[in-house]
């Protein structure tokens, strides 16, 4: 009877360790805070839907969480985090030019830490 050993069944509430956002989540006013838990908890389960492959559902979640008025996100942008695990999502649906739009960011940052515009070709790790 006890949560015996076996993997990743539920109900195992011992063997994960709350997040340190959860007590930030209970600290900070109830709009700013529904919406930092909300983002976190879509996070947290875009994660868990790309391992188990439900990329379709990940699309879902993140559009979801878009339209949330109650949430106050109001055309704000995204943490990079969801958008880098949506754009995860939007390559194994085959929709690779929204997955691109959605990793700008990371694509632009990496380009200008490459070596900043200048001919950084081949420039491997030195």
């Amino acid at each position: 009877e006890g949560g015996g050993g076996g993997g990743g069944g539920e109900g195992g509430g011992r063997e994960v360790a709350a997040p340190a956002s959860a007590t930030t989540c209970a600290l900070e006013p109830a709009s700013a805070a529904a919406a930092h838990c909300a983002l976190h908890l879509t996070n947290m389960l875009l994660e868990a839907l790309i391992e188990r492959g439900a990329y379709s559902d990940g699309i879902a979640r993140v559009q979801a969480l878009r339209q949330s008025e109650a949430l106050g996100l109001g055309g704000k942008e995204l943490p990079l985090d969801l958008r880098v695990r949506e754009g995860v999502c939007c390559a194994y649906t085959g929709q690779l030019d929204q997955a691109e739009r959605l990793w700008q960011p990371l694509l632009r940052s990496d380009a200008s830490a490459q070596g900043g515009g200048g001919g950084a070709e081949g420039g491997g790790a030195e």
